[in-house]
């Protein structure tokens, strides 16, 4: 469910795909929780990661800014440090990346889109005119145009995440 990121972390560390994701369910665990603190985290997460991606899939393309190199970003999109975007991830024009985020494969990051603070697991489509902080979206997520969401879980309910047949 989870193979990009969990490919993408595979491949840097060596480690089983399932390990993966169940640590990746206790990293959000933990960001939910600690939430300030968790941004400190996630930032030097996201720069230890970067700095040990394959440099032949990836291209550190400003100090900090990691792209896949199947994935294409607009010339008008701003990205800032402190951010890896994974394999064929589109940002398109006039979309914000304000650092401290995680992108997974297959996501679209649609105009005057912002984010930061983030997590947006494989096939996640936030297409136009959304603010994603300080969030996670799990894997398919979709969000309506305007979309808003910032340290909220919409349903009020306990966070089930799901893993192969575990």
């Amino acid at each position: 469910m989870y193979n990009g990121l969990s490919s993408l972390f595979g491949i840097v560390f060596g480690i089983d795909g399932w390990i993966i994701m169940l640590a990746l369910a206790f990293l959000t665990a933990l960001y939910l929780f600690f939430g300030g603190y968790f941004a400190t985290a996630l930032s030097d997460f996201i720069l230890d990661l970067g700095r040990s991606l394959p440099k032949d899939e990836y291209e550190e393309i400003l100090p900090e800014v990691w792209v896949a190199r199947t994935a294409h970003i607009a010339p008008t999109a701003l990205l800032q440090k402190g951010c890896i975007i994974g394999h064929d991830t589109e940002v398109r024009q006039g979309a914000f990346i304000r650092g401290n985020v995680l992108i997974g494969d297959g996501v679209v990051v649609g105009d005057s889109t912002e984010l930061k603070g983030c997590i947006l697991f494989d096939g996640v489509q936030v297409p136009h005119f959304n603010y994603v902080g300080d969030s996670i979206l799990g894997y398919r997520a979709h969000l309506g145009a305007g979309a808003i969401t910032s340290n909220v879980k919409s349903d009020k309910g306990e966070v089930i995440i799901h893993c192969g047949n575990l």
